[in-house]
């Protein structure tokens, strides 16, 4: 039986450039990348189980639906956080001589700074969608894929705790006192909502496997 080839050539870059001195992608995009694989096990979950289990159909076919939602985003979201520190840095870049310049550079880094907030707030957000989803997927899938289905649960959690370490460097360099204040309360409502679905659903998935 031949190798079985898991990585195509643009996972191997992505790879290769977080492993490098390059700074983008980084933390933030990582965390969406892992929140998506999250999400694509919770779905191999729910396709093995209504591929064996039909009679479950009925019940899977809404979780599969939202699943199949915070897949696609949380996939564009990688590139997207890779996008936002890209425009920070090159908000650092601008020219600062004269005092028109340095007028221009600082309004660019605020506002690149609030892009680079909001992105890792949205992952983070995905994430407690992802988490919340996640108890329905543990209940009625199939017990040979539980540990699947556990194993997603451990990444979604750290892909909402990385995303919301992003938000939190990130709120150091914005001004605006109103905006630091709301993301900041976000933030804090998300941590604690992933945290509690996330040790839900591993209660569950220790009583299942428990019982398997």
């Amino acid at each position: 039986m031949g190798e079985v080839q898991m990585l195509d050539d643009s996972l191997r870059s992505f790879l290769d450039r977080l492993g490098s001195a390059d700074p983008v992608p980084g933390g933030g995009a990582a965390s969406a990348l892992a929140a998506a694989l999250a999400a694509n096990l919770f779905k191999m979950v729910v396709a093995l189980t209504r591929q064996k289990e039909a009679d479950k159909n009925d019940l899977l076919a809404p979780v599969e639906a939202r699943l199949n939602d915070l897949a696609t985003d949380l996939g564009a979201l990688v590139t997207r956080d890779a996008d936002a520190y890209q425009r920070v840095r090159h908000a650092y870049q601008m020219p600062k001589d004269a005092e028109d310049q340095r007028i221009r550079r600082a309004m660019e880094i605020q506002l690149a700074m609030r892009e680079a907030t909001n992105v890792p707030l949205e992952v983070a957000q995905r994430c407690v969608e992802l988490l919340e989803s996640a108890i329905d997927v543990v209940v009625l899938g199939r017990p040979s894929a539980i540990s699947d289905a556990g194993t997603a649960n451990f990444l979604a959690l750290s892909a909402a705790m990385g995303a919301l370490l992003n938000v939190q460097v990130n709120l150091e360099h914005v001004d605006d006192d109103d905006f630091v204040a709301s993301a900041s309360s976000r933030a804090v409502a998300i941590q604690e909502r992933c945290h509690a679905c996330f040790e839900q659903v591993r209660v569950k998935i220790a009583e299942r496997m428990g019982a398997a």
